[in-house]
């Protein structure tokens, strides 16, 4: 990619991110229902690999 076109995504992809966190925080009743159902566990098992891997870590916490 040249360096125009790359900067062309990285402003698009900025653009695009209010719409992205509205999503994720719509999805807030939801994760803390999720959460209150799973601080109860004595075990969990937790999977990820690459970007998903710092989310594993923080389970293990």
């Amino acid at each position: 990619l040249s360096k125009e076109q790359r900067r062309r995504e990285i402003i698009q992809a900025l653009q695009e991110l209010p719409n992205l966190l509205k999503r994720v925080l719509s999805c807030d009743k939801m994760i803390q229902d999720y959460a209150k159902s799973l601080y109860k566990e004595t075990s969990l098992l937790v999977m990820g690999r690459g970007f998903n891997f710092a989310t594993c870590l923080e389970g293990a916490l």
